[in-house]
């Protein structure tokens, strides 16, 4: 049970949402010595130097967006998001999330499909029994693209058990017809997001909902200021917007994978390091011969006012075993967002 509360006004906001995830533990395991951060070079540095071609960096983005969006995948995400904040008056907010969400693309017929159930679990009361049947606030949503229509279908509010105490299902309701425009702000709404994107975003943006399309990502030849090779990792530096407004971003790569992402606004005056406000780590997996894919993300944003932090694993299907029943409307409110039948990755071998 976990009750809404607020902190003490000589406390910041991100000690209060530091305790409370120590309280609340993390759903989402990840060992103790995966994605510490990897240590990066001055940007002074990086910008006098040209280890590779910007072209050919550019080129190593091309290859992660053709992982995903030449062939049919589906893959599953389970996360943890949280967010701290203040209302004034020294009165803090946190909103920690639990979402889960399955997503699948099938090439052949234009087809996607995207199921999403999420939970605030600091809101979420204490779950309340009325006549035999439990109350949570779990959410559920279901989505089908599908020859230029989008179908959605949403699950009651609350889940149902039965007289035995197992959990019932969701109450299926009709899908109904919504455009595409809405389809997609809903989406984002739930903090839908796709992982290759994730692995070169930071935590506001994904947040936000601004990371569903890997294809718009910022590693271009325009945004590179230079790159460093230390033997093990690649580090480019970007700088994105204009110099005035811009924001500064270093990617670094391992065996041409972006692996890290730091963004910071200011720089050191004396040791000349960025002030890195915002970092996300992400591992890679072989998932089938030459196609490699994330399968664990974790982005914290250390700022002073608004920290967050997001906690994901991730386990895929792709090519023929993607299952093709996904996209059918018939199937709309009846698949799960983690198949049995897909095994857990186990993170062995990861970059």
């Amino acid at each position: 049970m976990i009750h809404q509360t607020s902190e003490s006004a000589t406390l910041p906001p991100y000690v209060f949402l530091l305790a409370l995830l120590l309280a609340l533990g993390c759903h989402v395991s990840l060992a103790a010595d995966e994605l510490q951060r990897i240590p990066i070079p001055t940007p002074d540095a990086v910008a006098a130097e040209e280890a590779f071609p910007a072209h050919e960096i550019e080129g190593w983005m091309d290859e992660v967006v053709l992982a995903t969006e030449s062939r049919d995948v589906d893959f599953s995400a389970v996360c943890e998001m949280s967010l701290s904040g203040s209302k004034g008056h020294g009165q803090g907010v946190v909103e920690l999330r639990s979402i889960n969400f399955r997503w699948a693309e099938n090439r052949e017929d234009a087809a996607k499909r995207v199921i999403v159930e999420s939970q605030d679990l600091v809101a979420n009361e204490a779950i309340a029994f009325d006549e035999g049947e439990a109350h949570d606030t779990l959410r559920r949503l279901d989505f089908l693209w599908k020859r230029n229509k989008v179908w959605v279908s949403s699950g009651s509010e609350s889940i149902h058990l039965n007289e035995f105490g197992a959990l019932a299902g969701f109450r299926r309701v009709v899908p109904n017809s919504i455009d595409d425009w809405t389809a997609a702000n809903v989406m984002r709404l739930q903090r839908v997001f796709h992982p290759c994107r994730a692995s070169v975003t930071g935590f506001a943006q994904t947040w936000a909902g601004y990371s569903m399309s890997i294809e718009d990502h910022s590693v271009l030849r325009s945004t590179i200021r230079g790159s460093f090779n230390d033997g093990m990792y690649t580090h480019v530096l970007l700088r994105i917007g204009t110099d005035q407004l811009g924001s500064n971003q270093m990617v670094t790569f391992r065996d041409k994978l972006p692996v890290q992402l730091e963004s910071w606004e200011e720089v050191d005056p004396k040791t000349k390091k960025a002030l890195s406000f915002a970092v996300t780590r992400t591992a890679w997996k072989e998932i089938e011969k030459g196609i490699f894919l994330p399968v664990r993300l974790h982005a914290v944003r250390q700022h002073r006012r608004h920290p967050g932090e997001l906690r994901a694993e991730i386990t895929w299907r792709v090519g023929r075993n993607v299952d093709k029943s996904l996209f059918k409307l018939s199937t709309m409110g009846h698949h799960v967002v983690s198949p049995q039948s897909a095994g857990k990755e186990s993170g062995n071998g990861e970059n």
